[in-house]
């Protein structure tokens, strides 16, 4: 309604490309939390420290940016 107001239009591609790179968003983010929260339940308490977390990360780091990289690229290249 804000931007029919303002006279701005959206075509089909742009919101599609909005809704794929929040979803992105959201699944990377679920993604590298599942990720942490396994790493620190599989650590005794008196082991966890921020090196847990990094490692978590870490551990699917590489899967996430590529996947982010790939719609990227699709989308670059629909255009």
């Amino acid at each position: 309604m804000v931007l029919n107001a303002l006279g701005i239009s959206l075509n089909v591609m742009t919101l599609g490309g909005i809704a794929v790179s929040v979803g992105r968003v959201v699944d990377d983010s679920i993604v590298l939390l599942e990720n942490v929260f396994r790493k620190i339940q599989a650590t005794p308490p008196r082991d966890r420290t921020q090196d847990t977390i990094i490692a978590g990360v870490r551990e699917v780091a590489k899967a996430v940016t590529s996947s982010t990289v790939t719609t990227i690229a699709v989308f670059l290249r629909s255009e």
